[in-house]
């Protein structure tokens, strides 16, 4: 389950918050006015995302050969 701040947290604590992520692995869920704006994740969980994102696209939309 992702943690969830409001900005002025994040604004408040952004080194905690980069450790959630870096170091704890967590997902930060970041609100704007009460709703989902953003995520922060650590680089290597987003360049797993990344991969799973072209592998879908290829599942997707094969490449001629």
């Amino acid at each position: 389950m992702p943690k969830v701040i409001k900005t002025t947290d994040l604004h408040n604590r952004t080194r905690d918050v980069l450790e959630w992520a870096r170091i704890d692995g967590e997902e930060v869920v970041v609100q704007y006015f009460g709703k989902p704006a953003v995520v922060i994740l650590a680089f290597d969980k987003y360049q797993d995302y990344l991969r799973y994102k072209n592998q879908e696209r290829e599942k997707r939309f094969p490449r001629p050969r």
